[in-house]
């Protein structure tokens, strides 16, 4: 199996519907590098319960965490259509654990320099929420 690497030439210029199926690509390949590449620095990720992810690094050390949890997670899309300068996306997670995966909506936006700077959750029933999983990644450690 040949691995897709990123490619900026392709990245930047190319529309919306086609950057996002490919950042989709890459969640689901786990390629964090292309990721970081494609993700504005001050990146925000507002997941099921609204609660914000802020940064790039913030969020691709989140993205990490639940696909340790849950190894074979995977982002499957139905539809990825534009409205009103926001891409939505429907679809659902799949994967081993049933407390991770169910039908979603994500709304994805890209920034002036075509990189993306907000992805919002919305996911059936009262699925795990990624902020309140990985809030350990972002605590400021206490002095002793």
């Amino acid at each position: 199996m040949s691995r897709k690497l990123f490619n900026p030439a392709t990245w930047f210029g190319s529309d919306h519907i086609v950057r996002t199926r490919e950042l989709v690509r890459m969640l689901n390949a786990r390629e964090y590098e292309a990721l970081e590449h494609t993700l504005a620095e001050d990146f925000v990720y507002l997941d099921t319960a609204g609660s914000p992810i802020r940064g790039r690094d913030a969020f691709l050390a989140a993205m990490r965490e639940l696909y340790n949890r849950v190894e074979d997670m995977q982002i499957e899309t139905d539809e990825v259509f534009e409205q009103e300068g926001d891409v939505l996306v429907k679809g659902r997670l799949l994967g081993s654990d049933p407390d991770y995966c169910s039908e979603s909506l994500w709304r994805i936006q890209f920034g002036d320099d075509d990189r993306l700077c907000e992805m919002q959750a919305f996911r059936d029933q009262n699925a795990v929420s990624v902020t309140r999983l990985t809030a350990h990644l972002r605590r400021e450690p206490t002095p002793s």
